[in-house]
């Protein structure tokens, strides 16, 4: 019997010591490389954190700038050339004068681009591109208009009406903000193709409203010089080239017959006036 006892002794002793060994430890010390990768995975989650609020943040920024363009665009895009121009025509007499066709049709340049900005329809990178040079384009204009009213603008704030003059500024600094905000569209396109898309658009939407004065001064110094010779078709050929020039104006003919002296030209030019124009210069000079 002590032999059994102390074989079961031995055996149980054996197992216990086989059950320590395969027992694991609940606590592990980790090494110091997991130390670093989670300190690592720690500071990319937190990274993570600052980048997605950082993009929050400037996504309600730009939205901001957004809302406030398209109240810009409301008054100083909208609303006021609406105000504007009816109150310039009841004026009855040309401010601009024979810039007047330009000063137009940047004025309704300027508000159709201005409109297709606010509006969101254009997002392509190229398209964006291009709507943000003639957007700029039309700053550009309105920036003009508002410098040649200047003079005028001054003299009549005592009136308050010189105020309206001022609005021009303010048409061009949202055609601006209008600009930078299209322009971020097409961030994705390489700067040079960017660059030259933006200076395309910049030069179409500027065709019309530099190129008709451009060639309307062209064609009256041609005109002028035709009308000078002694030819006897010499108004014809002059009238031959006004009748080139689209939207022509009188009063580049209109200025230089106020100023003649010489009646036998005086003549010369109301007949090329009234070949051109079918009526009368001197209702013209007198209306003036």
């Amino acid at each position: 019997m002590p032999a059994v006892f102390g074989l079961v002794a031995t055996a149980n002793s054996r197992a216990s010591a086989s059950a320590w060994r395969n027992v694991r430890p609940s606590h592990t010390v980790a090494s110091p490389r997991a130390i670093e990768t989670m300190a690592d995975s720690g500071a990319e989650a937190a990274q993570a954190r600052k980048q997605r609020r950082e993009a929050i943040l400037l996504a309600a920024g730009r939205e901001r700038r957004r809302t406030r363009t398209r109240l810009m665009a409301l008054g100083f895009g909208f609303l006021a050339p609406a105000f504007c121009f009816p109150l310039y025509w009841s004026f009855g007499f040309d401010i601009f004068g024979r810039f007047s066709f330009a000063v137009h049709v940047g004025a309704a340049l300027g508000i159709g681009l201005l409109g297709l900005q606010v509006s969101g329809l254009v997002k392509e990178p190229r398209r964006s591109a291009l709507l943000a040079g003639a957007l700029a384009s039309a700053a550009s204009h309105a920036l003009l208009i508002g410098l040649a009213l200047s003079p005028a603008s001054i003299l009549l704030l005592l009136w308050v009406i010189g105020l309206v003059g001022l609005l021009p500024f303010g048409t061009a600094w949202t055609l601006v903000r209008a600009a930078r905000e299209v322009w971020e569209n097409s961030a994705p396109l390489p700067a040079p193709m960017r660059s030259r898309l933006g200076v395309l658009g910049f030069m179409l939407a500027a065709a019309v409203p530099v190129g008709q004065p451009v060639v309307q001064e062209l064609a009256f110094g041609v005109a002028l010089e035709r009308i000078d010779s002694t030819a006897p078709d010499a108004i014809e050929r002059a009238n031959d080239v006004l009748r080139w020039v689209p939207w022509l104006s009188s009063r580049p003919l209109c200025d230089e017959a106020a100023m003649e002296s010489d009646e036998a030209r005086f003549e010369r030019l109301s007949q090329l006036y009234e070949l051109r124009f079918g009526r009368s210069i001197e209702e013209e000079l007198w209306a003036d």
